[in-house]
């Protein structure tokens, strides 16, 4: 099996470009590819890190998957995977690339323009990999350390149930607090509303792919702690598709919450101020809790930060991407997620 510029055979791992992207001058970077093809048939599973540049966590669950738990001799079919989904935004450790700004979260991979923007031409090439896989998981960072662990499902996104079953069993089997997309609401942390099927897990099931989005804390770093929450989740997972024998194993603090949740619009603020963070990710928090306080530069509260429905807080986002604790007026303070039935 050849997979743009790597060509593997049954039992061995790989590694190399799938394709390059050219920078100014023609030099050339790479969108760097682990290809695993087990002794054993099985699906096709497409794993993309990284498709926002400063999300590096997601990059050292790949690589310790690869590296340190794997093995052909124990994998049923072939596992592919992109530690480095946009190296254009990784290169600058932003969150899109500075040659067009655009987010490669919410591209339409299945349908990118292989002559558009750079950002374009990488969802086109991870694209045509992903159009001949059997499962899709697309692992981000969920924040800065005031965040939490969490899968999220797009099962709503599905046309067909065999489909939406499979993608609610991956999330089932991952280990990790279960919410869903809503596909009336903003797309968590894109701060806009985007109910077309477009970025990997998305897409993904959209077109009949089950897939899922496994979100870590700590994204800006490899710390063990994240690491290890990652490589469960991802190693729960492809049991539960049976490209690994066993069952999903329980997670040493995962699930924060029982149960099924659904994303709501970003929480914004009022006012400009400092953020004060009252309760914790994951903490199960009632409708009309204060979750945090915003205070002047004199040190005077200006507003309360409410929570506006039963559910909990994924993510404190603060100023500059939630990488400060200032936030200014009509910003987004904290991605909001709400209690379901079912």
């Amino acid at each position: 099996m050849k997979i743009g510029n790597v060509s593997v055979a049954r039992g061995e791992f790989k590694r190399g470009p799938l394709a390059y992207i050219e920078l100014v001058g023609g030099l050339k970077i790479e969108i760097p590819m682990l290809v695993m093809m087990g002794k054993k048939d099985g699906p096709t599973c497409v794993i993309t890190a990284l498709v926002h540049g400063n999300e590096v966590v997601a990059t050292g669950a790949v690589h310790s998957l690869f590296w340190n738990e794997l093995k052909p001799s124990e994998l049923k079919g072939t596992l592919v995977a992109f530690p480095v989904s946009n190296p254009l935004a990784f290169l600058h450790a932003e969150f899109a690339a500075p040659q067009d700004r655009m987010n490669l979260s919410i591209q339409d991979f299945f349908n990118a323009n292989p002559h558009g923007s750079s950002t374009e031409r990488i969802a086109a090439h991870i694209g045509d990999v992903l159009k001949g896989s059997d499962y899709a998981i697309d692992i981000h960072g969920a924040g800065p350390a005031i965040s939490m662990n969490f899968v999220i499902s797009p099962h709503e996104y599905a046309t067909d149930q065999q489909t939406r079953t499979k993608t609610i069993k991956m999330a089932e089997s991952s280990g990790l607090t279960l919410t869903k997309f809503d596909p009336h609401v903003e797309v968590p942390g894109a701060g806009t509303r985007i109910q077309a099927p477009l970025g990997v897990s998305r897409g993904a099931v959209a077109h009949g792919i089950p897939g899922l989005t496994i979100e870590l804390r700590n994204m800006n770093y490899l710390l063990e702690e994240s690491i290890t929450v990652g490589v469960k989740a991802l190693k729960n997972v492809l049991k539960g598709i049976g490209m690994l024998d066993g069952i999903p194993e329980k997670i040493p603090g995962e699930p924060k919450l029982q149960g099924w949740y659904k994303s709501c619009d970003a929480l914004k603020v009022k006012h400009g101020g400092i953020v004060r963070v009252l309760k914790e990710p994951g903490e199960n928090i009632r409708k009309g809790d204060v979750i945090a306080k915003l205070y002047n530069v004199y040190g005077e509260e200006v507003e309360d930060v409410v929570m506006p429905v039963d559910g909990f807080f994924s993510t404190v986002l603060g100023g500059y991407g939630g990488r400060y604790a200032a936030i200014g007026e009509g910003e987004q303070v904290a991605l909001i997620w709400e209690e379901i039935s079912s």
